[in-house]
């Protein structure tokens, strides 16, 4: 091992170092590079490479960078001219002025002999070479003077493409070149009348590029010419080795090199000469897409870091690219490209360049439609679908009617359809809305996110769009079975910024955010976590206490209120609702809204409210009293406030405490009865569960049978209801109409259905066959229990009932009505045997002699006959299924 103080280079050859450091002394295309300050800091390393620099064959300086440049070359070269004479390479980048002939005339005259290559890059920011005094028959004789020139480029690098900036034309033709093999002369043209004499001082040319000043030449190439190529308005060349790259300028490696550059200005010029090769030949493009790393570059260019003139002509060559194959293969095989261009699209759409917007947008559709493969990665990346949702709806709200909202909506419905026709298809859609609905059904990632992050965008009109498609895609969600109801209120922020918008000062903000809430809490676990949200169920309250003065503010209030009801149907939500301060009280101030459009929604409201205990007592305790309009809103002319007024007094007289006030409301019991025939099945049935709560008490019971018609309506609707709970309710008031005074009452009676204060009835005179009580039952099933002294053993039974019309002495029923039971007492005479039967409104039933029955009859024989026959087979046809005994 070498000690630690040995120099390793001292071991290398000189020519193997100057090899080595030739690699950063001579890169002609490196244009980041600061070529001054390389070598002179690697001169500064030892004396060895000092001298090897010095006598190094290549050199490159760059006048450009800063304007000392020009005095540090002099002092640079003046002290040691003698070793120029060994260079072989030379590149300048110098800028277009009267330094330039001087700076030539120091180099080029010392290395006459050894000269085999030549770059001059000339910048002119003022775009004038014609104004600069340079003679370049000077130039081109000094040059014609190196025996061993090979390469000689020179470069008016702000020469327009179109047009050359330098018409060549010498007092006395051109002496040979005998070595030259390439020629590249950007900005410069040859008339056709020179061009023939011109092209004889080349005999061993093999690559020519230059501006053509006229439309067509006609000049014999000399025979050593493989390579030729004309920038001009209408490319022209020849390439006798490879005819497909005849139009393809041997430069374009350097104008990618330069594009990698950190030169803004000349990055700029490259990429209008790309832009230029892309729309005159596709071979251009082939040819450049072909190159390592071209695509790459072109999408870094993208970057928000760039200056903005780059993104736009690059989206202007990534569309004229976008028809090769290549190009959206490659770009769609990566998301980071794909990521790229839809955030370039987007900050080049809201910049409000339609132009450049709709170009990418244009390649982002053919990457899409690469084989149906891209299409399904964009749409696996939920920010690309976020961002482009969003954008859609920012263009789309926006006040100037512009092709970029057209750009984003034909960008989503690539998204949207799998095929071309589909995209078509997508595409004559109506409005956003459709497009975005379309985008559910095939459950494309990042959309509701899309949506939730417009909600608190800085335009009042973006946030209103946004919460109205989150409206309509939820509710078309309620109807697909609510999957995607969880989706969008799992986006982070969204229930926050949708209780937000409910303080918007915008009236359709408010209306659509309160929409939206509203479609949201119809599943029981979001309506819960919407409850959560701070403020939430107080702002909806102020909302329905701010004083309405139009249409708009009404139905903001109707839909907070149509939300908050649907919050109260979850059993948790529901006292979180009721425990906000002056809920009730505000919900009672609406039932005479003068608008009428409160009414209902604050009816059904008190409706979920009189569900919970806690609810029943705030709305009977509430001041002013609002049982008297509850009351009135019976004969409402609107049937759906009758049923929510009528669902709200069937909640309030569930409890014992609260049942006799309802029942002592004048003309209650009318009411409801009148509802019972109103042809309404909804009202018909919230009715009779009300009535049935009120048949729970000695008052109720009372009332209803002292009611005209009510019994027979009763008896009407438990044969011929159209719901089941209905009959059962009818035939449940019925039983508690034949059970005595009240529930309570009827708990203290015995086994045998004998308590204190009961008013048993006694149907003397309709005996029932012991065949036909086997038949009797309900739907819901019978359940039937026999006590033999062996056990008890049950069954279920679906039967109908059917009445005899023979009487049968020995067989009777009662029926008594028990605490939380309904009970039916069955007698038959069978020696020493008896049975008992039970269904869900029948719980036992006991099997009696004779002579108890007959003694019973004695008891009640002034119950009037037809009652008792009504009430029968009310009772009857509720009652559970029974098996034979």
């Amino acid at each position: 091992m070498a000690p630690a103080s040995e120099n390793l280079f001292e071991r290398l050859s000189d020519d193997l170092v100057t090899k080595i450091l030739d690699r950063r002394l001579w890169c002609p295309l490196d244009w980041d590079a600061n070529k001054a300050q390389e070598r002179v800091r690697l001169e500064l390393v030892c004396k060895r490479f000092q001298h090897l620099v010095r006598t190094s064959r290549s050199f490159e300086w760059d006048f450009t960078l800063a304007p000392e440049s020009q005095a540090v070359f002099l002092s640079y070269v003046l002290p040691s001219l003698a070793d120029l004479r060994h260079l072989e390479r030379v590149a300048l980048y110098l800028k277009a002025d009267e330094s330039f002939l001087t700076f030539l005339l120091l180099l080029i005259p010392q290395a006459l002999g050894t000269l085999k290559e030549v770059h001059l890059f000339l910048e002119d920011e003022s775009e004038h070479y014609e104004e600069l005094y340079v003679d370049w028959d000077i130039v081109f004789r000094l040059l014609q003077a190196c025996v061993h020139l090979t390469i000689l480029d020179i470069n008016l690098w702000d020469s327009w493409v179109r047009t050359p900036s330098k018409t060549l034309t010498f007092a006395k033709p051109l002496q040979s070149f005998p070595s030259l093999h390439v020629l590249y002369l950007y900005g410069f043209a040859v008339p056709s009348t020179g061009f023939e004499q011109f092209i004889q001082s080349f005999p061993s040319l093999q690559s020519l590029e230059l501006h053509r000043a006229d439309s067509e030449l006609k000049a014999a190439m000399p025979s050593s010419i493989k390579k030729v190529f004309f920038w001009g308005a209408g490319i022209a060349g020849l390439d006798l080795e490879n005819p497909e790259r005849a139009q393809v300028p041997e430069s374009l490696e350097m104008l990618l090199r330069i594009v990698r550059s950190k030169c803004a200005r000349l990055k700029e010029c490259a990429l209008y000469k790309l832009d230029h090769l892309f729309e005159r030949d596709v071979a251009n493009r082939k040819a450049f897409v072909n190159m390592p790393g071209s695509l790459q570059l072109l999408v870094d260019l993208l970057e928000p870091e760039q200056p903005f003139s780059d993104s736009t002509v690059t989206a202007l060559l990534l569309e004229k690219l976008s028809s090769e194959p290549a190009v959206y293969q490659t770009l769609g095989r990566v998301p980071e490209h794909l990521e790229r261009l839809v955030s370039s699209m987007i900050q080049i759409g809201e910049s409000g360049d339609e132009e450049s917007c709709g170009k990418l947008a244009r390649v982002l559709q053919a990457v899409l439609y690469c084989e149906g493969v891209n299409q399904g990665l964009l749409a696996s990346l939920p920010g690309c679908v976020q961002n482009l949702v969003a954008f859609a709806l920012r263009q789309t709200a926006s006040v100037y009617v512009s092709e970029i909202a057209d750009v984003s909506f034909e960008v989503l419905a690539s998204l949207a359809a799998t095929s071309e026709d589909g995209r078509q298809e997508a595409l004559a859609t109506e409005s956003l809305e459709t497009l975005l609905e379309r985008l559910r059904l095939a459950n494309v990632p990042g959309l509701f996110e899309g949506l939730v992050d417009a909600l608190d965008d800085n335009s009042v009109r973006v946030q209103r769009e946004a919460v109205r498609v989150l409206v309509d895609l939820a509710e078309s969600s309620v109807t697909d079975g609510g999957n995607d109801l969880r989706a969008i209120a799992a986006v982070p922020g969204c229930l926050e910024k949708l209780v937000e918008l409910l303080g918007s000062e915008d009236l359709d903000a408010q209306l659509n955010a309160a929409q939206a809430l509203r479609n949201l809490a119809i599943d029981d676990g979001l309506a819960k976590a919407i409850a959560e949200v701070p403020e939430c169920l107080q702002t909806l309250f102020d909302l329905l206490q701010d004083e309405a003065t139009d249409c708009e503010e009404v139905d903001v209030q109707r839909a907070a209120a149509w939300a908050l009801y649907n919050l109260a149907c979850d059993a948790g939500t529901r006292k979180a609702v009721a425990g906000v301060d002056g809920a009730v009280e505000c919900l009672a101030s609406l039932l005479d809204d003068a608008y009428q459009d409160l009414v209902e929604p604050a009816v059904a409201l008190l409706g979920q409210l009189a569900s919970d205990p806690e609810g029943r007592r705030s709305i009977v305790s509430v001041s002013p009293p609002c049982l008297g309009v509850l009351h009135e809103l019976l004969s409402s002319e609107a049937a759906t406030v009758r049923e929510h007024a009528a669902w709200v007094f069937h909640g309030l007289a569930e409890d014992g405490e609260l049942r006799e006030s309802v029942a002592r409301l004048p003309g209650i019991f009318e009411k409801l009865a009148g509802l019972l025939t109103s042809g309404s099945t909804d009202l018909a049935k919230e009715a009779v569960k009300a009535l049935r709560n009120l048949s729970a008490g000695v008052v109720g019971r009372r009332a209803i049978a002292a009611e005209a018609g009510a019994v027979q309506k009763l008896d009407s609707l438990s044969k011929a209801g159209e719901l089941e709970e209905v009959r059962a309710a009818a035939a449940e008031i019925l039983r508690n109409l034949a059970g005595g005074p009240s529930v309570e009452e009827s708990a203290a009676r015995g086994a045998h259905g004998e308590g204190s204060g009961t008013v048993g009835l006694d149907f003397r005179g309709f005996a029932v066959e012991q065949s036909e009580i086997q038949e009797r039952g309900v739907r819901g099933g019978g359940r039937l229990e026999e006590e033999d002294g062996r056990g008890r053993a049950s069954a279920d039974s679906r039967t109908k009932w059917r009445r005899s019309a023979r009487r049968a002495p020995r067989q009777q029923l009662a029926g008594n009505r028990v605490r939380g039971t309904r009970t039916l007492t069955v007698s038959r005479t069978y020696g020493a045997q008896s049975a008992a039967f039970s269904t869900p409104m029948c719980r036992t039933a006991h099997l009696r002699s004779g002579r108890e029955v007959r003694a019973q009859k004695a008891k009640r024989r002034d119950i009037d006959v037809a009652l008792k026959h009504t009430l029968l087979v009310s009772a009857l046809s509720r009652a559970a299924c029974l098996q034979r005994l």
